[in-house]
């Protein structure tokens, strides 16, 4: 696996050398032909025109290759006419022909790379999004990170090896693409993992336990980059949702839990799915939220916060704290500074301060 990952820098290093070559040898030969028109026209027509200098001289050359021709500047004895102007005239032709094949390529070349996810980005703040459970679901999480206001300008990155190139869908959403196993040390330093804000692992199989086996290995590798981001992981089993957290994981969600509950609840009658959907989702008007409570007399109690926050249209429905939370607790419960506030808020303040 070394020896491959050496293998692969050697080739991108090749191709950055032959791509340096080439632009080096464009320009020679720009320079070339813009020194020999610029000296051939001096030589042959200072002659007859003491006035003339070598910036005459640099101006006829660049008009005259750029196929400008302003017709101020021209050639008038034979020598210069059929052993400067015409040879400059071919140059001129051939070399932005030359040109022009050169930036098309190297443009076609940059887009192919993009698209395939072959590109080291240079992204700080952004979103990491690990594994690939199908564009849909894919897309349905760019829209909700698009939907928060707090996250709406980050870019997100698609981080797996799973395909060959970004979907057509998420790369109209902005998604950029960064195509390689995410325990893949070339890979995560593609994706600028150890400056992301934060990573979102999702499971590779939502019905195949070995999924949070692999995904394991991946929140250790997040984290061996040094990393600081929040790092949130998708699991199919609740009995691994501890190990995900010991390796490094600061929030592990258990989708098939949460449809269990669901399940359970609907069977008595109580269908309140469209309702938790509605609470979670950034993309509809009201959504719960958890935002950090500062205090400058330390303590405030439950009830009178609640009031409080009421009057400017939020909901409290809970604290949080240690790891720990209590959702409709006794209105004399005292509220530390630094402590969660569970809300429903008409807006997403970044703190609430009293």
């Amino acid at each position: 696996m070394i020896l491959f990952q050496q293998f692969l820098r050697a080739m991108r290093g090749a191709q950055l050398v032959l791509r340096t070559h080439q632009w080096i040898k464009l320009i020679l030969l720009v320079v070339l032909f813009v020194l020999f028109g610029t000296v051939g026209f001096y030589l042959t027509e200072s002659p007859n025109k003491p006035e003339l200098t070598l910036m005459d001289g640099l101006w006829w050359a660049i008009v005259t290759m750029t196929t400008v021709g302003y017709g101020d500047l021209y050639p008038e004895s034979p020598m210069g006419r059929f052993f400067v102007a015409f040879p400059a005239m071919i140059a001129g032709g051939g070399v932005i022909a030359y040109t022009i094949s050169v930036v098309a390529n190297y443009l076609v070349e940059a887009k192919h790379r993009e698209i395939r996810g072959m590109n080291q980005l240079d992204l700080n703040g952004h979103a990491v999004l690990v594994n690939y459970p199908g564009a849909m679901k894919v897309a349905d999480m760019v829209h909700e990170l698009h939907a928060d206001k707090r996250k709406a300008g980050n870019h997100i990155v698609m981080l797996t090896g799973a395909v060959e190139e970004i979907p057509e869908s998420l790369a109209m959403l902005g998604v950029k693409f960064v195509k390689g196993s995410p325990i893949n040390d070339d890979a995560l330093s593609r994706a600028c993992v150890k400056s992301a804000a934060f990573c979102i692992v999702f499971a590779q199989d939502d019905r195949d336990e070995n999924s949070d086996s692999y995904n394991l290995g991946v929140v250790v590798g997040l984290r061996a980059t040094g990393s600081k981001a929040n790092i949130v992981a998708e699991c199919v089993s609740p009995q691994h949702r501890g190990l995900m957290r010991k390796a490094g994981a600061d929030a592990v969600i258990c989708v098939g839990e949460l449809s269990t509950m669901l399940l359970a609840q609907a069977s008595q009658g109580e269908q309140i799915q469209d309702l938790i959907e509605d609470l979670a989702s950034n993309r509809t008007p009201q959504q719960i939220d958890s935002i950090p409570f500062e205090c400058g007399g330390g303590t405030k109690p439950f009830g009178e916060i609640a009031d409080k926050l009421n009057e400017n249209g939020m909901l409290l429905i809970g604290v949080q704290r240690d790891g720990g939370h209590e959702v409709n607790p006794d209105r004399t419960l005292a509220v530390h500074s630094g402590d969660t506030l569970i809300v429903i808020p008409s807006a997403q303040p970044d703190t609430i301060r009293m």
